[in-house]
């Protein structure tokens, strides 16, 4: 049990004359607090990435509605066409009779 002891008092003593293991220890305590805001910033960016994908999903979505929509609606003005004119002509004829 002596020498256990012993052992730690020398490398105690090693690790405190040894300025490259503080300067070690240094290093390792930034670069762990570089990892951490690095972590951050990831999980930053990934949120916004979501939103963003999700922003162009639905837009897509709304333009592709918003063409058949407008799409229906030309076929159906054409489809209607003589209708329209008929009655706009129909209607214009009673309408100068009357004056």
């Amino acid at each position: 049990m002596s020498e256990s002891v012993s052992e730690d008092n020398l490398e105690t003593k090693i690790e405190k004359n040894d300025p490259k293991l503080g300067l070690l220890t240094d290093l390792k305590v930034e670069f762990g607090q570089y990892l951490k805001r690095n972590e951050e910033n990831n999980l930053a960016i990934l949120k916004e990435l979501r939103f963003i994908k999700r922003h162009y999903f639905f837009r897509s979505i709304f333009n592709i509605a918003r063409t058949i929509l407008i799409i229906f609606a030309v076929i159906l003005g054409i489809a209607s066409w003589n209708d329209i004119v008929g009655f706009f002509s129909n209607n214009l004829q009673d309408i100068i009779s009357r004056l």
